[in-house]
C-alpha cells in the first residue's frame, strides 16, 4: 500500500491487491493541481507506485522535462523499481523547441517554421494506448503555455487525449499549476483548470499552508469527487490532509494533528 492509498481511495474493491483502490477506475480523468510552493510530484509517484505494484501500463508524458533518471531514481528510493520494458512503462519526453529533425526520437511541439503543433504528441500517445487500464500521465500542462501555447489549443489537446484515454477505458491524469485561486482575475493556468474540471471526474487540489512552509508540514490536499457516479474519497478545502515529505516517504495526516500521524 503507498503513502496516499489509506486516506485518498477510489471506491471500494474485491481485488486482493492492496493498491486497487488506490486509482481511479477505468474511463476516468483525475485532475492534480498544484502550486510553486508546494508541488504535487509526491501524489503522481503515489499513483506510479501503485499502478506498478498491479503490474498495469504507464505512459508518462514528461513535459516538464524533469527526467526519466529522476523519476528511477525517486521511484527506487521509495522501494519501487520502474519497469525496463517500453511497452509496460512508456515515457516520452516532448521536445520543446522548433525541430527540423524528422528523426527525432520524442515528438516536437513546434514545426519546422516556429508553429506550436501539438498533434505528433497525441499521435505519439494514442499510438501507445492500447491495453485497459493503462495509466496515462500529462505531467506539466503549465510548461506547455509557458512555450506561448495558446491556452484553447492546449485544452483541445487534453480533451481529444481524454477521448482517446476513454475510448480505451484507460486512465488520465493531468497536472497543472493553479496558484491563488481565490485571489483576483484568472490566470491561463486557471483559465485551462476551470475548463478541464467540467469534463474531469476527480479533482485533487494541492496548496501550501497559508502560514508558510514549515518544518512538520510542507503543504496541503483535498480531494473533490465531480462525477455523479464516483465513489472516491471526499477530503473538503476547509479540512484537508497535510504531508510532509521524508527522505523515502510522505507522511500524510489530519489538519492540525502536527506529528500526530494517521
Amino acid at each position: 500500500m503507498t503513502y496516499l492509498t489509506e486516506h485518498l481511495t477510489f471506491g471500494p474493491s474485491t481485488s486482493s491487491n492492496e493498491n486497487a483502490g488506490a486509482l481511479p477506475g477505468p474511463g476516468s480523468h483525475l485532475v492534480i493541481s498544484d502550486c510553486l510552493a508546494s508541488p504535487a510530484t509526491f501524489t503522481l509517484y503515489h499513483l506510479l507506485q501503485a499502478a506498478i505494484g498491479r503490474r498495469l501500463p504507464v505512459i508518462f508524458i514528461d513535459i516538464r522535462g524533469e527526467g526519466k533518471k529522476s523519476l528511477e531514481a525517486v521511484l527506487r528510493r521509495l522501494g519501487t523499481a520502474m519497469p525496463k520494458s517500453s511497452e509496460i512503462f512508456s515515457y516520452i519526453s516532448p521536445v520543446s523547441f522548433p525541430s527540423t529533425n524528422v528523426e527525432a526520437p520524442e515528438p516536437c511541439l513546434f514545426d519546422e517554421e516556429g508553429r506550436h503543433d501539438l498533434k505528433p504528441l497525441y499521435a505519439r500517445i494514442a499510438s501507445r494506448i492500447s491495453d485497459q487500464d493503462t495509466l496515462v500521465i500529462l505531467h506539466g500542462l503549465s510548461d506547455i503555455m509557458s512555450m506561448g501555447i495558446p491556452t484553447q489549443d492546449v485544452h483541445r489537446f487534453v480533451r481529444a487525449v481524454d477521448a482517446a484515454v476513454r475510448k480505451a477505458s484507460c486512465i488520465l491524469v493531468t497536472t497543472l499549476h493553479a496558484d491563488g485561486l481565490a485571489e483576483g482575475s484568472l490566470t491561463n493556468d486557471q483559465v485551462l483548470l476551470e475548463k478541464l474540471l467540467r469534463s474531469a471526474t476527480a479533482w485533487w487540489r494541492v496548496e501550501e499552508l497559508q502560514s508558510g512552509r514549515s518544518g512538520d508540514v510542507h503543504g496541503e490536499i483535498s480531494s473533490h469527487p465531480l462525477a455523479t457516479n464516483g465513489n472516491e474519497t471526499s477530503v473538503p478545502k476547509s479540512h484537508p490532509l497535510q504531508y510532509r515529505l521524508e527522505m523515502n516517504t510522505v507522511k500524510v495526516f489530519a489538519k492540525g494533528t502536527g506529528r500526530g500521524y494517521l
